[in-house]
């Protein structure tokens, strides 16, 4: 088991969350669990709804990017204060 705690990408972008998605693949890993950082804001779902504008030039479908990530890993959300 391997577990990955926040910060995998720098600002939440979908591509870096794709990147970090093809990683985890490649890990020999047979359990992967994930817990998304400050900076992974795309996958805090509630939060980027409100604020996507303060990171990311275009809105990008946050349930869609955590539903890929989902399928390479056990994702567990965490609760993100207001930056």
């Amino acid at each position: 088991m391997v577990l990955l705690g926040g910060d995998f990408t720098n600002y939440g972008c979908e591509d870096e969350v794709l990147d970090f998605c093809d990683f985890l693949q490649h890990l020999p890993h047979k359990h992967k669990l994930v817990i998304s950082g400050n900076h992974d804001t795309v996958l805090h779902t509630e939060f980027y709804e409100e604020n996507w504008w303060r990171f990311h030039l275009e809105k990008v479908d946050a349930e869609s990017v955590k539903s890929k990530l989902k399928t390479v890993c056990t994702y567990l959300e965490v609760f993100l204060f207001p930056c």
